[in-house]
């Protein structure tokens, strides 16, 4: 094992579950300095309803092409802003892809961030001027940011969220089996 087995956990995990939908692509390299994302997501074009309904809320908040930061405990504001310059960073590689390439980009067509942590202080969501969103345990960053937290703990037990619940069961596993 690694010395983070929860990131080897969800970079293994989530390509897998995320497979119906789009291509996720672990250690995504970003230009600049070496910098990776944990998670390159590449929304298919086409996906069958069915899959989106297997997901359940993972398949609901994945709307387009994202990174997604997976933090093993509650990110601080260095991580947090760390994993903002990241989507800067594509953003940039993208915008100037497009540039080569003579298209035109929209807001809609730049990426999403999606960070997911077990925990998140009241304190630290105020900080960021996060709001909660209609799903419980989803909050949306300012609108500019085209950021969203998901908090593990306080998503809704139900079988929509089982697939980000098991990113917070594994850091409990994980525990178990390195005491062992």
């Amino acid at each position: 094992m690694s010395q983070f087995p929860h990131d080897d956990f969800a970079k293994a995990y989530l390509p897998e579950l995320l497979r119906p939908i789009g291509t996720a692509i672990p250690n995504h390299p970003l230009k600049a300095e070496s910098r990776f994302a944990d998670l390159w997501f590449i929304k298919s074009n086409i996906i069958n309803p069915e899959d989106l309904n297997i997901l359940g809320l993972i398949g609901t908040l994945l709307t387009r092409d994202s990174l997604i930061e997976v933090f093993r405990n509650a990110a601080t504001r260095v991580e947090i802003r760390a994993s903002q310059s990241k989507l800067s960073y594509q953003e940039i590689d993208e915008i100037n892809q497009a540039k080569r390439d003579d298209k035109k980009l929209t807001e809609a067509d730049l990426p999403w961030l999606w960070l997911i942590m077990p925990t998140a202080s009241k304190r630290l969501i105020k900080t960021f001027s996060i709001v909660p969103t209609s799903h419980p345990g989803v909050y949306q960053f300012p609108e500019g940011q085209r950021t969203g937290l998901i908090v593990v703990h306080q998503l809704e037990k139900t079988e929509s969220t089982l697939w980000l619940r098991i990113l917070g069961a594994i850091r409990s596993c994980l525990k178990w089996l390195k005491s062992l």
